[in-house]
């Protein structure tokens, strides 16, 4: 059984099982993870500002609350919780324009977000040189995100404890068989391809047109014509190894593999999964999306079929 703490604005707790119905998103390259969660309840007065969910001693999702309704119908008073996990924070404060040289994660995690209750990260921070500006307008994530992409060639994630990961996260592996209370109820491929960039032109002089090209192969194999341009000279310092790891995401959302299961299976997004009953690999979790109607559990898992292991990992 899952528990619900939620909290006021002064930090006190309340506590509440056995929702109405709930639903939790979590997404690759999504920076915040989602929650709905429907309560038979009172109206007690109280506006709640932050939610914890605990699965047995394991915290799987804590967040702010973006959206309270409260609903009087034959059914009872419903009150409706609409939260997004803590990375949100980073991605509704805007960041302070400025240009750094030589950036490093310590000097960000001091400027842009410890004020927001972020204290520590997680990852290997490597030796760098170049640049990195912020322009108005940009939120704190914004800045996270493209100084692991620039700089560490990774994507970032807060996690529940409010840790910000630079890593790149090896995952922990969940063996799903049909045994038990996890059956598997549909296995479905699906092909994108719109999701398809088949070509970067570059702009890497200023004065000069866009006469770098990057072409994806693989779309072109497939016959997809989906351009798209880059000013790698007046950009804010985002660099051409964008428009590489742009390419390779694109693929991973064209070939892709769902999976449905009862129960709940709440891993982590970078996590694999293996299925013994199927001759796949081991197939790397991609998105997240779990829902509860009273008793009535389902797990829908997404993977990208360009990550998978031939051979089970440790």
């Amino acid at each position: 059984m899952m528990k619900y703490i939620l909290k006021d604005a002064l930090k006190n707790e309340y506590i509440f099982f056995n929702p109405k119905s709930v639903t939790l998103i979590r997404e690759k390259n999504v920076p915040a993870d989602s929650l709905d969660v429907l309560f038979l309840s009172g109206i007690n007065g109280i506006e709640y500002a932050e939610i914890a969910v605990f699965d047995g001693s394991k915290c799987v999702f804590r967040g702010i609350v973006d959206e309270q309704i409260e609903t009087i119908s034959e059914s009872g008073i419903i009150l409706e919780i609409n939260a997004r996990s803590l990375a949100a924070l980073l991605l509704d404060n805007e960041a302070m324009p400025q240009s750094c040289c030589l950036p490093d994660m310590q000097l960000f995690m001091e400027r842009n977000f410890s004020r927001l209750g972020f204290k520590e990260y997680i990852g290997n921070d490597k030796p760098k040189s170049g640049s990195m500006s912020i322009a108005k307008g940009e939120s704190e994530w914004s800045v996270l995100e493209k100084y692991c992409r620039k700089f560490l060639g990774t994507y970032p994630r807060v996690n529940e404890d409010g840790v910000i990961d630079i890593s790149e996260n090896e995952g922990e592996t969940t063996v799903l068989t049909n045994e038990g209370e996890h059956k598997i109820i549909s296995l479905s491929r699906v092909r994108k391809r719109c999701e398809l960039i088949s070509e970067y032109r570059v702009r890497t002089l200023r004065g000069n047109g866009y006469e770098m090209i990057i072409n994806n192969e693989n779309a072109e194999r497939l016959g997809v014509d989906s351009v798209r341009y880059l000013n790698a000279v007046d950009n804010g310092g985002v660099g051409i190894a964008s428009c590489y790891q742009n390419i390779k995401e694109s693929n991973e959302l064209y070939d892709t593999l769902n999976l449905t299961i009862s129960g709940r299976v709440l891993v982590n997004i970078g996590d694999w999964i293996v299925l013994p009953d199927y001759k796949l690999g081991n197939l790397r979790v991609n998105k997240l999306r779990y829902e509860a109607d009273g008793d009535n559990e389902l797990t829908i898992l997404n993977f990208c079929l360009l990550y998978t292991s031939p051979s089970p990992r440790d």
